[in-house]
Formats: structure tokens, C-alpha cells, sequence
């Protein structure tokens, strides 16, 4: 932490907390309790109440300030070709967890000796891939041209300038005129103007 920090530079918050902290160990600061007791009562770790303590006397009450990273809010750099096994693993099918990539990663960085990504990096790595890039992977090409190609589609202004015809293979048996059994197909004819049925 650095020591050129003031009380007055810390936000409202961060001093509120501080004392708060402040005040939990007040007591054994000023020796009338342990700190193992201050742990049973407010339910904390003693390592904690040790640390606070540490800081405090390292720093006064500016050390129990919890201080953000100079970095907070820019994304750590990490080597691009692991970004790109990350992507990788996440497209291949059957899709593994964030969790089982994780250890796949950490698994890779401690055999070539790189500091590993957080569990955290590689969730926002994955939740930062292009959509079109996850469907076409997962569901192939069929799925992502229906999504994602433009489909040009033309309606008629006028009546009889556009006809549409559907076919259905109908659900019955009929006999047919060598009096077999046989499955009629429906075709209808629509025009696209008015929706009415031409044939």
C-alpha cells in the first residue's frame, strides 16, 4: 500500500469501512481483550483480525482501507494464443465447462511455465466470443445461416403478381387407380397479395 495515502484521499465508504475495522480490534489495541476472543465473538477468522492488525500498525487507520487496483476495469494481459486454445476448447464439441477448461488451461501453464489465467479471465474470454461464432460451432451452418444470413424476401403489390405454392404429404390412405393404398400429396396455391387460394 502506499504510504502517501491519506485519510482525507480515501472515499466516504472506504473510510467507514476502515473504521469499522478500526473498531473491532479497538479492544485489543488497547489490551483489554485477545484477539482470539474478538474472533469468537463476531464469527471471524483470526487470521483476518491478524492482518488488520498488521496493516493497522503499519499504516494506521489508512491500512484497513481496502484500496482498488490502479488497474481495476482494464483486462490483465495474457499471452493471445492462450486466448485462442480457450476459444478453441469452449467451440469444440461435446462443449466443456468454464470449470474443466480452467483446469485444462492451469494444467498447460504450469507445464510451460506461464503464469495461469484466473477462473475469472477465462469466463470473460469465453462470454466475449461473437454469438455467430458460438451457434455456428455448436449447431452448424444450417442453424446459423437461418440466424444470422439475410434472406431476401419479396411480397407482391398487386393481386397475381406473386404466387406461392406448398406441398404436404397428407396423413391418409387412398386408393389409388390400380387400387392400391396409397398417400395423396396436397399442393395449394396461394397468391401473395391477397392470401386467397388460387388452386
Amino acid at each position: 500500500m502506499n504510504n502517501l495515502i491519506l485519510l482525507s484521499h480515501l472515499k466516504e465508504a472506504e473510510r467507514n469501512a476502515a473504521y469499522q475495522k478500526y473498531k473491532t480490534i479497538e479492544t485489543y489495541i488497547n489490551k483489554t481483550s485477545t484477539l482470539k476472543s474478538i474472533a469468537e465473538i463476531n464469527g471471524m477468522p483470526l487470521r483476518t483480525l491478524n492482518y488488520w492488525l498488521k496493516k493497522y500498525r503499519e499504516h494506521g487507520l489508512v491500512g484497513l482501507a481496502r484500496q482498488s487496483r490502479s488497474d481495476k476495469g482494464t483486462p490483465r494481459s495474457y499471452a493471445p494464443d492462450l486466448q485462442k486454445m480457450i476459444e478453441g476448447i469452449y467451440l469444440n464439441n461435446p462443449r466443456l465447462s468454464c470449470a474443466n477448461i480452467y483446469r485444462l488451461i492451469v494444467e498447460y501453464c504450469n507445464h510451460k511455465n506461464f503464469s495461469a489465467l484466473s477462473y475469472r479471465s477465462i469466463c470473460k474470454i469465453i462470454d466475449n466470443m461473437p454469438e455467430d461464432l458460438v451457434v455456428l460451432a455448436a449447431q452448424g451452418s444450417k442453424a446459423y445461416q437461418q440466424k444470422y444470413d439475410l434472406i431476401h424476401i419479396r411480397s407482391a403489390k398487386n393481386p397475381n403478381e406473386i404466387w406461392q405454392a406448398d406441398h404436404l404429404l397428407v396423413d391418409i390412405d387412398v386408393l389409388n387407380d390400380r387400387g392400391k393404398l396409397q398417400r395423396p400429396w396436397l399442393t395449394i396455391i396461394i397468391d401473395d397479395c391477397s392470401r386467397s387460394i388460387c388452386g
